[in-house]
């Protein structure tokens, strides 16, 4: 570095700094948007599976036995709805005595809606639409013609 702060004469420090911020910035924009899951798929399938739809009113649970299509905010389908089942709402409260029971909460219900999709498998996991994970315990939102809900899958099973 010369007196009067370049390097080699020519660049400033400052804008080596500059340049280096650029580059990685790069680099993790490069690593962020290319997906691992997606060069490891080995082939398409078709999925059946299991989302729990928690303490929803009955207009929800009516609108989801339309069935159909259901697809993420984007657009992309996630599955044709094939099933939907659904129970009461059970929580679990603490009475007088200081012991726990489980009630029912009016007018709410817990949704079981089967889904059937076509997707991609990876060597460690199972994907539909265009990047949505499917394993037990994922949160998923899905969008249909008449509701839209957020769940948790509770099982997936390849065709």
């Amino acid at each position: 570095m010369n007196k009067d702060g370049k390097i080699f004469g020519k660049v400033n420090i400052i804008d080596l700094l500059a340049i280096l911020v650029v580059v990685v910035a790069v680099i993790g924009i490069a690593i962020r948007f290319t997906s691992v899951a997606s060069e490891n798929v080995t082939n398409k399938s078709e999925f059946t599976y299991v989302v729990e739809i928690d303490d929803v009113r009955m207009f929800s649970v009516e609108a989801l036995q339309k069935k159909g299509l259901a697809s993420d905010k984007q657009g992309n389908i996630l599955g044709e709805i094939t099933d939907v089942k659904y129970e009461p709402k059970t929580e679990q409260v603490i009475i007088e005595n200081g012991e726990t029971k489980m009630v029912e909460k009016p007018e709410r219900y817990t949704v079981y809606v089967t889904l059937k999709g076509n997707g991609k498998e990876a060597s460690d996991a199972y994907f539909v639409g265009e990047n949505t994970e499917l394993s037990a315990g994922a949160n998923i939102t899905m969008y249909t013609k008449y509701a839209n809900c957020s769940g948790k899958v509770l099982k997936v099973e390849k065709k």
